[in-house]
């Protein structure tokens, strides 16, 4: 088949572009900086492992992201999928798909397995709608979960 592009580099229709982003020197697009860092930011983790590759998959909305998870201990996959079910706004399927999560407001995560290689570490796809689970929501709900847990409280007002 071919197709011809005209606005992006790359043809995007029916095609799996393996760059997202602008190219820097060390190899790394800056798409693939701000996953990284947003990563250790969020996570507060600033030594957090993190080398990513940004693929454009051409789909109407969602983000999908292939993770592999490393920890200093052999990782048991039942505790692993019991613990990824009991967290809030987190969906375990077998093999979640970006279309499939459109709309919706909790992150998907599947094809959780060990990984092959390294009994410290398993494998996992996440996907989400981009549109609707983003900064702006992440910052609400992790919000609601830190006023749940009695982490913050309104501010106390002062008294003159």
């Amino acid at each position: 088949m071919t197709v011809e592009s005209k606005v992006h580099a790359d043809t995007l229709a029916y095609n799996v572009v393996p760059m997202l982003g602008t190219l820097g020197d060390d190899g790394y697009t800056d798409e693939e900086l701000k996953l990284q860092n947003e990563s250790r930011k969020i996570l507060d983790l600033p030594e957090l492992a993190v080398s990513p590759t940004c693929v454009r998959v051409p789909v109407m909305v969602g983000h999908a992201i292939a993770c592999r998870a490393g920890f200093d201990r052999p990782v048991d996959l039942d505790i692993a999928l019991e613990a990824l079910r009991a967290f809030p706004n987190l969906v375990v399927q077998d093999a979640p798909t970006p279309l499939e999560w459109a709309g919706r407001d909790e992150v998907a995560v599947g094809r959780v397995r060990p990984d092959l290689a390294d009994p410290n570490a398993l494998n996992l796809f996440v996907v989400g709608d981009n549109l609707l689970k983003g900064a702006a929501l992440n910052t609400v709900q992790i919000a609601e979960q830190l006023h749940a847990r009695g982490l913050v409280r309104p501010p106390v007002e002062a008294t003159t």
